[in-house]
């Protein structure tokens, strides 16, 4: 599994890279821009909650 969730993590990365590049080199405009950011950024949100989910799982185990 966390070698899907690291991939997952890089490519959202990798994307959003390529995003602020295309930004700067005004390949895409400020209205496209911001709601494949927002995109992005929730996607990366919904995957730390769940390893935030998981973790907290983990750590109850261990204390019972």
């Amino acid at each position: 599994m966390s070698s899907d969730v690291d991939n997952e993590i890089k490519t959202r990365r990798e994307y959003i890279q390529s995003l602020i590049g295309s930004f700067g080199s005004d390949e895409i405009d400020r209205d496209k821009l911001i709601p494949e950011l927002l995109e992005e950024f929730n996607k990366l949100y919904v995957i730390i909650e769940t390893l935030n989910s998981d973790l907290s799982q983990i750590k109850d185990r261990y204390k019972s």
